[in-house]
């Protein structure tokens, strides 16, 4: 089993063009929607985004977990090994599990770090990096580890959750 998980920050599926936007927004995010799998029905049970991935991950609202916000009381993620946290069930079960993501730097979410077998965060920029900083380390390593069965690999990008500056040359695309 090969499971790449894209962890867009901010988002919205119906701006997506593979998902039935009438725009051309995601021209290569669309290659993947025709070849993977989409969920229809998926919905962030906490937010923002560090309650959010606490649930995703734990499988257990805020309020069961801990994280119910950002900062202070109600930010203190409570462990509990049932359920097991989903990249720890899945690395004790053979999968190898990799995340590239400054997520936990970002938010000081510590808890965040167990259960993978490889956690790349390769700048200090705390979730400032852009797509072109994630993808010049994650392809290299989808590259060399790509054709293996049995991983979990997490790529996490920030740019939509920041400002948004699009490099001039690809306004082209959107004419």
């Amino acid at each position: 089993m090969r499971i790449v998980y894209l962890d867009l920050d901010c988002m919205r599926p119906d701006h997506f063009s593979g998902l039935g936007y009438h725009r051309c927004t995601t021209p290569n995010l669309d290659e993947i929607i025709r070849s993977g799998l989409t969920f229809n029905r998926c919905f962030a049970s906490d937010a923002p985004c560090m309650p959010s991935r606490a649930a995703l991950f734990s499988g257990r609202f805020g309020v069961h977990n801990g994280v119910a916000t950002h900062w202070g009381p109600g930010s203190e993620f409570r462990y509990t090994h049932k359920p097991p946290m989903f990249m720890r069930h899945l690395h004790a079960n053979g999968c190898r599990t990799v995340s590239f993501s400054s997520f936990a730097d970002r938010h000081q979410a510590w808890w965040f770090a167990a259960g993978w077998r490889e956690l790349h965060t390769f700048t200090l920029k705390g979730g400032g990096e852009n797509a072109d900083e994630v993808n010049a380390v994650a392809l290299p390593w989808l590259e060399q580890n790509g054709e293996e069965d049995d991983y979990f690999l997490h790529l996490h990008y920030w740019d939509p959750h920041r400002a948004y500056k699009m490099p001039t040359e690809w306004m082209d695309h959107f004419d």
